[in-house]
């Protein structure tokens, strides 16, 4: 039952970091690329997408900080693909503004 538990807040936690990332990226992401003179638009769902995976990351990095023990967070910081993803998802939040524009 507690791993049943573990892969609901899981669900959840996936959800929430779309949501937080889809208003980040249509109010603080627009701002910064506005400020570098990229217009905010094409294909904003990867954007989105990436954001929202920074936040889960970050999320999950924090929550691990707090608590220790949890063997869930554990492997999942812990696999490569976690941080191969994370790390590409900042690469592709980037690219817009040394490209100056949005090439997605």
């Amino acid at each position: 039952m507690d791993q049943l538990k573990g892969y609901y807040w899981t669900i959840f936690e996936v959800f929430l970091a779309l949501l937080i990332g889809s208003i980040t990226t249509n109010v603080i992401i627009r701002q910064l690329y506005e400020l570098n003179d990229v217009q905010f638009s094409g294909n904003i769902s990867v954007i989105w997408f990436s954001v929202s995976f920074m936040i889960y990351g970050l999320e999950s990095l924090i929550r691990l900080l707090i608590w220790k023990n949890s063997e869930q967070l554990k492997k999942r910081i812990s696999g490569y693909f976690f941080w191969s993803v994370f790390f590409i998802s900042i690469i592709i939040v980037l690219i817009p503004i040394f490209k100056g524009e949005i090439p997605y």
